[in-house]
């Protein structure tokens, strides 16, 4: 029965939450946790919940237990960092931030974040370091969208392109 109320609580926190119903999600969530207390699908809808709401005590507290049950989640992680640095927690923030990184390194804005940590801690060297390694990704991929989106338009531009898709449309009638 755990499986089945799992997914009939997770399935009505969902559709409450999409309806704007928040209250009604938390509450839904909480229900299942009091049922399923090692369920990390509840902490993380109720994490991010909570983290919409702008209530930063809420979601550490929860945070804090998922990481109980799943010290390594990145989810969890994640959703953790913003809190930390709003209740200048920077070194657990960072911490995370670290650990976030080393499993993916390619999301600028983890390193915003990590700027931002760094410069709260007052470290400001390690802020800019990781403003730069943000600013340098967004650029780098900026440049590719650019690039393959003009490679796109020159490939719909061109006359054998359109000849094609001229005999295609043709070939339908």
């Amino acid at each position: 029965t755990d499986d089945l109320n799992l997914n009939a609580y997770l399935n009505l926190g969902y559709v409450y939450a999409w309806n704007g119903k928040n209250d009604e999600a938390v509450a839904t969530f909480l229900k299942l946790l009091d049922i399923v207390p090692e369920s990390i699908a509840a902490y993380r809808n109720l994490i991010s919940i909570y983290a919409l709401q702008g209530k930063n005590d809420k979601v550490i507290e929860y945070g804090e237990k998922a990481l109980e049950i799943d010290s390594e989640d990145y989810t969890i992680m994640a959703n953790l960092v913003s809190p930390y640095i709003n209740e200048t927690e920077y070194d657990k923030a960072i911490g995370f931030l670290e650990k976030l990184i080393e499993r993916n390194q390619n999301r600028p804005r983890l390193y915003r974040l990590l700027a931002k940590a760094y410069d709260g801690k007052g470290d400001i060297k390690k802020s800019k370091e990781a403003f730069k390694k943000s600013y340098n990704m967004i650029r780098d991929i900026t440049l590719y969208e650019r690039s393959r989106s003009e490679e796109h338009t020159s490939e719909l531009q061109s006359h054998s392109f359109i000849s094609y898709a001229v005999f295609c449309l043709k070939k339908k009638k």
